[in-house]
């Protein structure tokens, strides 16, 4: 059970973990394509990663880069790594957001 800020030292204001149902679009061979997974309380400035919240993960199917252009929505580019189209279906996702509180230009430690 979550208690608090647990981080002894460091930059970060906060920091969330949410799930989220997606249903990536069918992505042709050897490419990518955009999605947008809304997640309320995001703003620009924010840092997101996503990441499979189950065991089950299409074949050949990566999820990549995350970008914050907009508040309440993040971008996650998702590639198709197999030389035949993937149509996932809908799976569920973590997005892990981190809310920075400055920018350190070493870590200190």
């Amino acid at each position: 059970m979550a208690t608090g800020n647990i981080l002894a030292q460091g930059n970060i204001d906060k920091m969330a973990i949410v799930r989220r149902t997606v249903d990536f679009p069918s992505i042709p061979a050897n490419s990518s394509a955009s999605y947008s997974i809304p997640v309320p309380g995001v703003r620009t400035g924010d840092i997101a990663f996503v990441t499979n919240a189950g065991t089950t993960n299409a074949a050949g199917i990566v999820l990549g880069q995350c970008n914050i252009t907009a508040a309440d929505n993040i971008i996650v580019r998702v590639a198709n790594v197999t030389t035949g189209p993937v149509d996932d279906g809908s799976r569920d996702v973590y997005v892990i957001v981190i809310r920075p509180d400055a920018e350190l230009l070493s870590p200190g430690w």
